[in-house]
């Protein structure tokens, strides 16, 4: 072998011997960060595990009811940054996840088919929730999402019919709510106080919305589709210009303290309406001459 070609192959070892080297410290940096540094297994036969860079992985069937582990003395909850929950697990445990500060992400399986109340409340830093196809039922006393304030995007997959009270109070941060198809209800103060949230579509089929749902949300145009029987009253909307009643609804409880409302448009099925108290900005209402008045007109 001559003396160039002895050159060219001793370079192309070294080479590879580095890149080798690189591979192992990629391989070990990889080891690293999923270094388990506590774990446990419930009552239930269900399994967790903590790295030590902040990702919890749980497996099991059943009930996930993480609450009394994570408030057990010496137990930092705010270690954990996301959550990977395994196929089997079917009901997320009240108040799972509670005060979990620094959580960013999580992963719901398709074999959850309940989420109940506080399962994510005060999730400071959770910024994304995708609920899937499974999930039927969010349990009445509500609150699974309230004061996540970093929640930016919240897409509803599942089979749900009702969003129970204050499910996404407090989330000001929220810009995207996209809601099932097969949705009915939408009970009290749901969305109160998402600030963000510039535009929702309620779907056809919603049959009830409750009091106070919209209140301090950043909504400019409220449009309540004709399917809905009962829409309660929308209170203290800032940034609210226009609501809209289409053909069908039945009783809408008005409007108060909407500083910045201009129209009100109700059309045929409207039977019994409120009135629109504080409402400085009010010029446009369309009401047809069939409606009965509530007690508490004022325009």
């Amino acid at each position: 072998m001559s003396g160039f070609k002895k050159l060219a192959f001793a370079l192309v070892m070294v080479a590879v011997t580095v890149a080798c080297c690189m591979c192992m410290v990629g391989d070990s940096d990889d080891a690293y960060a999923a270094e388990v540094v506590e774990s446990g297994t419930a009552p239930n036969g269900v399994v967790w595990s903590l790295t030590d860079n902040g990702e919890m992985f749980i497996s099991g069937n059943g009930l996930l009811d993480m609450y009394d582990l994570f408030h057990e003395a010496g137990f930092d909850r705010t270690r954990i940054v996301s959550v990977t929950i395994h196929d089997g697990i079917q009901i997320i445990g009240s108040s799972c996840f509670r005060d979990c500060s620094s959580l960013k992400s999580v992963s719901i399986p398709n074999s959850v088919i309940s989420i109940s109340d506080h399962a994510f409340t005060d999730c400071s830093s959770l910024e994304k929730i995708v609920i899937p196809e499974s999930v039927s039922y969010l349990s009445d006393v509500g609150y699974q999402f309230g004061w996540c304030t970093s929640l930016k995007s919240v897409e509803i997959r599942g089979n749900i019919t009702k969003l129970p009270e204050w499910v996404f109070a407090g989330c000001a941060s929220v810009q995207a709510i996209i809601l099932p198809e097969n949705l009915k209800e939408i009970h009290d103060y749901a969305f109160f106080y998402c600030e963000s949230l510039k535009d929702i579509v309620i779907p056809d089929g919603v049959r009830y919305i409750g009091d106070h749902v919209f209140t301090h949300s950043g909504l400019e145009v409220i449009i309540i589709p004709g399917t809905v029987w009962y829409c309660g009253e929308i209170y203290s909307c800032p940034s609210l210009k226009r609501i809209v009643l289409e053909p069908g609804v039945h009783t809408f409880g008005g409007a108060v303290d909407c500083e910045n409302l201009e129209t009100v448009a109700a059309y045929d099925g409207i039977y019994d309406i409120g009135g629109c108290v504080v409402c400085p900005s009010l010029t446009s209402i369309v009401i047809p001459s069939t409606t009965v008045f509530g007690n508490s007109l004022e325009f």
